[in-house]
């Protein structure tokens, strides 16, 4: 394992919400029922970890989305894609849209999204 200064920020801030994950879970309730899934929504929940609900969500998003070490500011798709290679949450494609929506960057510099005077 590296020592942190020879990190990068990228792989310091996945660490670290990796560490947050697994302490967080064992305080949550790990029996519920999953939900059923089609064969098209199938992911392999094995894989990746549950993320449970508060704050580390908000952390993820961040992250994903605003971090300039993650390519900062990408759209739907690919934020989408990128959170769901290393992590899991039913509300996951929700909770990325409100995020996406809301940030005003990519308001601000998204031409389709901006009115025409």
């Amino acid at each position: 394992m590296a020592d942190y200064l020879s990190r990068s920020p990228v792989e310091a801030a996945e660490e670290d919400i990796d560490e947050r994950i697994q302490y967080e879970s064992k305080f949550t309730q790990t029996d519920l029922p999953l939900p059923s899934l089609n064969k098209k929504q199938q992911l392999p929940l094995a894989s990746v970890p549950f993320v449970p609900a508060g704050r580390i969500r908000v952390d993820i998003l961040k992250n994903y989305h605003d971090a300039p070490g993650n390519g900062a500011h990408f759209g739907r798709d690919k934020t989408t894609r990128k959170i769901q290679e290393r992590y899991y949450w039913p509300t996951m494609i929700t909770d990325i849209r409100n995020h996406l929506n809301s940030c005003l960057p990519c308001a601000q510099n998204n031409h389709r999204r901006q009115k025409l005077p």
